[in-house]
């Protein structure tokens, strides 16, 4: 199955990417989670693919996110840039067994995630980086209303939540609902007095370590298949995280 998924990606490549696979010598798995991500060996050059399943995100979602990391890189930011098509494009779509994947192609950049012993050297530059993008985003957030999903109240522990409700009787007491429903209580109730686009805009919102790189004693910043509009100090949910 994987051999005939590596068939379908090759032709694909050297059919929509002519530019980047005339050298192509293979193309290996590295990871996944709510997408699959390869390396390819193009001769001297190298490149991230990653392969969305169609309903995670759509293609004007993507291409949202796409236009984002291009707006960022043309301000400064160290990011992995996206490859076009041969048509200029910079999401493409072919069929699989399973249904239609959607592909976007980034520039290889060869770092080191960051390792726990080196987070407190590294939280200052972070900082910086992220500041920057936030000033950034300032500006920019109005041209991506309806093109992001916001990630709110509602849409992380409110009635609409992504992953569900955060409430299980098997496993929360009597007690512990009563504590937890206070606590939710008081963040709606702090958060409708928190807003306003100086504090709210378009963010990574998954900036852990595994989604940073260390290159040249600088910062890349990779994967913003999250970023949504929220706040400025949003956390990324995973551990262990960085501020967003």
């Amino acid at each position: 199955m994987m051999e005939n998924l590596i068939s379908l990606i090759t032709r694909h490549v050297k059919r929509e990417y002519p530019q980047i696979s005339r050298n192509i010598l293979n193309i290996s798995f590295i990871t996944s989670s709510e997408n699959y991500t390869y390396r390819l060996n193009c001769g001297e050059n190298k490149y991230s693919l990653r392969l969305q399943i169609s309903g995670y995100h759509s293609r004007n979602d993507i291409q949202a996110e796409l236009r984002f990391v291009e707006m960022l890189n043309d301000r400064s930011i160290k990011i992995a840039r996206p490859v076009s098509t041969f048509s200029g494009e910079n999401v493409s779509t072919f069929s699989a067994p399973a249904g239609d994947i959607l592909v976007s192609i980034f520039e290889w950049i060869d770092g080191e995630h960051p390792t726990p012993e080196q987070y407190s050297q590294i939280y200052g530059q972070l900082g910086l980086v992220m500041g920057t993008m936030h000033n950034i985003s300032e500006s920019i957030t109005p041209l991506f209303f309806g093109q992001r999903p916001f990630w709110n109240f509602d849409r992380i522990i409110g009635d609409n939540a992504v992953w569900g409700s955060w409430y299980q009787p098997h496993y929360v007491s009597q007690k512990q609902e009563k504590l937890v429903k206070h606590a939710i209580h008081e963040i709606r109730k702090r958060l409708d007095q928190h807003h306003g686009n100086k504090i709210y805009g378009l963010i990574h919102a998954d900036m852990r370590p595994t989604n940073v790189l260390v290159k040249d004693n600088e910062l890349v910043i990779i994967d913003f298949d999250d970023c949504c509009h929220s706040w400025y100090r949003a956390t990324a949910l995973s551990h262990p995280s960085f501020m967003t």
